[in-house]
């Protein structure tokens, strides 16, 4: 018999692109989880940003998280 796999290893999360904001709930989340399985941050309408504030947004999620 086989056995299934039941496990997660990466874990979405999306943050919203207006104001650079990240809510509280979203960091809590994301730093409880960062230990357990891989997060991948996904920017909403990142096509829309200019490559600076793209840079800048990145660059917050990052430090905010870690």
């Amino acid at each position: 018999m086989k056995s299934l796999h039941h496990k997660v290893g990466l874990t979405q999360s999306y943050v919203g692109c207006d104001d650079f904001r990240l809510k509280p709930l979203d960091i809590k989340f994301m730093k409880s989880l960062h230990h357990k399985v891989n997060i991948v941050p996904v920017i909403a309408k990142a096509d829309m940003l200019t490559p600076v504030e793209l840079s800048k947004l990145k660059k917050k999620v990052s430090t905010r998280l870690f």
